[in-house]
């Protein structure tokens, strides 16, 4: 009996990757990437396990691109770096963006506190530390409970501006998107400053 063939799963996660980023994920199937990597679906099962494993691995891929999309200089300020970086991959990368937030099978509806959880703990949420002194102290002295509801809230603003992007309903140019994204920083900074000081 010959041995079973096995596909390393990295190549497995790379067609998988070139899938969705030319069809979406309409794209993404085992008989898909069976044609991409010259092979039957066996041979894929038996490194991958199943589909549901390999979403979870591509997810984890497009979220590490995010990060490093993030950790790019586009301005001075690293704070405004993140968000810029999380809007441009949005559009560079549209279809990769859209399968990172697409539902998965059997996934429950989450709250906005579960969300807020998962953008927090996740390199999706994650931003570096600000570039601004004063923000920087300003978030240390923060309760954890206060620190996560202004990076939710500053999520919340950055997610829909590249949600509306990865769509492809609004054509933002650079200097426009950093504009925008600075001045939602600062409101959001001073609504959080004013409770902070509004506390007993």
């Amino acid at each position: 009996m010959s041995p079973k063939a096995i596909i390393p799963i990295d190549d497995i996660v790379s067609a998988a990757w070139q899938l969705v980023r030319e069809k979406g994920s309409a794209g993404l199937s085992a008989r898909a990437l069976a044609s991409k990597l010259g092979t039957s679906t066996m041979p894929i099962y038996s490194s991958i396990g199943s589909m549901d494993e390999l979403g979870r691995l591509l997810r984890e891929r497009i979220a590490a691109s995010i990060a490093e999309y993030q950790g790019r200089s586009w301005s001075t300020n690293p704070t405004l770096d993140a968000a810029v970086g999380y809007v441009r991959f949005a559009r560079d990368e549209p279809r990769l963006f859209r399968y990172l937030w697409q539902p998965s099978k059997g996934a429950e509806r989450m709250s906005f506190e579960d969300l807020a959880e998962r953008t927090n703990s996740s390199s999706i949420g994650k931003a570096p530390g600000p570039g601004n002194p004063e923000i920087a102290r300003f978030l240390a002295d923060l309760p954890k409970a206060e620190r996560g509801g202004l990076e939710f809230h500053v999520w919340i603003f950055v997610q829909g501006i590249a949600s509306l992007a990865a769509e492809g309903l609004v054509d933002l140019d650079d200097q426009t998107l950093l504009s925008h994204l600075e001045a939602a920083g600062g409101a959001f900074y001073l609504y959080h400053s004013q409770r902070k000081e509004e506390e007993p």
